[in-house]
């Protein structure tokens, strides 16, 4: 049979039969979920018919190029927040590093300030102006007594 002698309607149902196979093939499956008279569950394409039914949420195994690109766009602003976020704990982290570094060295001043203060030789001290001068007892028991509370901020 050849193209040119095909009937016109004919052509025309073929060409409904086809479109309409098309369409159902880009329907969703649906599923069914019964339980039969002994209680057993069942699934299938069909509904049995006088069995009371219910249609079971399924995902969908095609989606349009816009719903595509929306999911794609959503996967991306996440990927982005989540490595923003990572960047702050990071950067948390290093500046919490950095706290503890500087008491830790803060801890140990605090340490040699209080050994030297406690010795029974002079403590030498430079003044704003840079000169430098022995602390006499008053002097060295408030830096003795700062020199503690230090210790208590720092090391403790």
């Amino acid at each position: 049979m050849r193209f040119e002698k095909l009937n016109p309607l004919f052509f025309s149902l073929a060409l409904c039969a086809a479109l309409l196979a098309a369409s159902v093939a880009n329907v969703e499956a649906r599923i069914y979920k019964w339980v039969d008279a002994q209680g057993n569950v069942h699934f299938g394409e069909r509904a049995p018919t006088g069995q009371k039914t219910e249609v079971v949420k399924t995902r969908r195994t095609h989606i349009t190029d816009d719903e595509a690109k929306d999911q794609l766009k959503s996967l991306t602003e996440k990927s982005t927040s989540s490595t923003q976020n990572n960047d702050l704990v990071k950067n948390d982290q290093a500046q919490e590093d950095a706290v503890v570094a500087k008491r830790n060295e803060n801890c140990e001043i605090a340490q040699k300030n209080l050994a030297l203060l406690q010795g029974k030789n002079r403590v030498q001290a430079e003044g704003k102006d840079g000169a430098k001068f022995y602390l006499d007892e008053q002097a060295k028991q408030h830096k003795l007594d700062l020199s503690k509370k230090q210790i208590a901020e720092f090391c403790g």
